[in-house]
C-alpha cells in the first residue's frame, strides 16, 4: 500500500523562498499485489485531475500508469491503463503525518489504525518483520550478527 498526498509550501517573507508545510496530508492510496511471495513493482503513475466542465467543479481524481498518457491540451487517458486498486479517502479519513518528525513504523500503523480505514484486501502489518514471518526473520538476524 502506498499513500498519496500533498506537502504545501508556506511563504516566508523572503522572495523566492518558500518552506515546507509541518503536515503532509495524505488523501488517497493504491494497493499493488506482488506474487509468489515477493513485493511488488509497478511502472510509473500518474494521478489526474479532472474539472468537470459541464458541471463546473473537479471530479474525483484517478490514477493511470504512465505509459498509457498522452498530453495535449490535456492529459489524454485510455482507461485500460486505469490504476484500479487507487482510491481517495473520504474527506473524515484522511491522514496528516507531521514532515519533520522521526516516525517509526508502529507510529503510522498506530495513526492509520486511529482513523478506522478499511483498506479491502490489505492487512497493516504492527512490524515489518510480520511481512516474512518469525521463523525467517530469525534467520536473518542470526546471520547478519554471526558474519564476518
Amino acid at each position: 500500500m502506498i499513500l498519496y498526498g500533498v506537502h504545501e509550501f508556506k511563504d516566508s517573507n523572503i522572495e523566492g523562498v518558500y518552506i515546507l508545510e509541518k503536515e503532509v496530508k495524505y488523501k488517497s492510496y493504491a494497493i499493488f499485489q506482488g506474487k509468489d511471495g515477493h513485493l511488488p513493482s509497478f511502472p510509473a503513475v500518474k494521478i489526474i485531475e479532472y474539472y468537470d466542465y459541464r458541471n463546473r467543479c473537479w471530479a474525483e481524481a484517478k490514477m493511470f500508469y504512465k505509459i498509457g498518457l498522452k498530453r495535449g491540451w490535456t492529459w489524454r487517458t485510455d482507461e485500460k491503463y486505469l490504476v484500479k486498486s487507487y482510491c481517495n479517502l473520504p474527506s473524515d479519513k484522511e491522514i496528516s503525518f507531521d514532515f519533520y518528525r522521526p516516525w517509526e513504523h508502529k507510529d503510522y500503523v498506530r495513526v492509520i489504525k486511529s482513523k478506522n480505514i478499511n483498506f479491502p484486501g490489505f492487512r497493516l502489518a504492527h512490524s515489518p518483520r510480520d511481512l516474512i514471518g518469525p521463523k525467517a526473520t530469525k534467520g536473518l538476524l542470526y546471520k547478519a550478527f554471526t558474519a564476518r
